[in-house]
């Protein structure tokens, strides 16, 4: 099962923009639903990610974050 889903979700690269979400509760009714953040380290599967604001704090599955069609110049 862990092996068919691999072909699932299309893989990413460092560098590449991704979408995080911003749970119902920890946001109010105006502000979005997803958080950007960029790809900045990739190790056994799991992504480091960093916003403009500094690097998250737990490393994060693939299945947790969106795709975007866009590439970041910097970080």
């Amino acid at each position: 099962m862990v092996e068919r889903g691999k072909g699932i979700l299309p893989p990413l690269q460092v560098g590449d923009n991704v979408l995080l979400d911003i749970p119902v509760l920890d946001r109010g009714r105006g502000d979005p639903a997803h958080l950007i953040a960029v790809v900045v380290e990739e190790k056994e599967g799991k992504l480091r990610v960093a916003t403009k604001y500094g690097f998250l704090d737990h490393w994060l599955e693939r299945n947790s974050v969106h795709a975007t069609a866009h590439k970041s110049v910097t970080v």
